[in-house]
């Protein structure tokens, strides 16, 4: 407790201090990863799947959150609330449809100071919209990557040539990376903040970096590696 306490403190004075780029001034910003809510949740097991077939009864802005309003067929026609920071996806943009049936899968993988998000959607013939944030991504072994995606996508870390790197709490630093994904037989390599159109849908990169712990009693802090959304924009 004491190490998480001191931990906690650190990453509160790192956070007043606002901390400044160090390094190479072109190295790209990370956004605000992605995150969803769900309210009433049906199942808060960490990692457990909830998966339900709903109708869209609207999409809306709402206090700096995109807030779409579900009727959730598979329990009753029981309302709920499915929420993304504004910030990541603006109601604009969210390519779903009002009236319109979906299949929708959401999971959430805990962390001491954060969740890992991943939601999928889908209608009665494809995607729709897919987002996720990955706490463990580009180390060796399968227990060290967080990164989920759909089927006919995949994803790499690429060496961009940043030097730079963001100190943080805990001796936490974070360096951009270059982020190669891959669909079907198309591909782009993005950095954090760009976005690029792969056959009928647009990936968009929100985090990409290394993250690398110097205090090892700070590793349950969640700092995400990968963060993205993808977005079907032809019918």
């Amino acid at each position: 407790m004491r190490s998480l306490s001191r931990c906690c403190v650190l990453l509160l004075l790192s956070t007043l201090a606002g901390c400044s780029m160090v390094g190479g001034s072109d190295a790209p910003a990370p956004n605000e990863a992605f995150d969803v809510r769900l309210e009433p949740r049906f199942d808060s097991r960490p990692r457990v799947t909830n998966t339900f077939e709903a109708t869209v009864s609207a999409v809306r802005d709402k206090d700096r959150r995109t807030s779409v309003t579900l009727r959730d067929l598979s329990r009753g026609d029981t309302a709920r609330t499915l929420s993304i920071p504004g910030g990541v996806l603006p109601a604009e943009m969210l390519p779903l449809v009002e009236n319109q049936r979906y299949q929708l899968a959401l999971t959430f993988r805990p962390y001491v100071f954060g969740s890992a998000p991943v939601l999928k959607v889908r209608d009665d013939e494809r995607l729709v919209f897919f987002g996720v944030t990955a706490g463990k991504f580009g180390a060796t072994g399968s227990e060290r990557n967080d990164l989920v995606l759909p089927d006919g996508w995949s994803a790499q870390f690429r060496d961009g040539g940043f030097d730079a790197h963001r100190p943080g709490g805990c001796g936490i630093r974070t360096t951009p990376k270059v982020l190669e994904v891959v669909h079907e037989e198309q591909r782009a390599r993005l950095t954090q903040g760009e976005s690029a159109r792969l056959g009928d849908y647009r990936v968009r990169v929100l985090v990409a970096r290394r993250v690398d712990y110097n205090d090892t009693s700070c590793t349950d802090v969640f700092e995400p590696t990968v963060s993205l959304v993808i977005e079907r924009v032809s019918s």
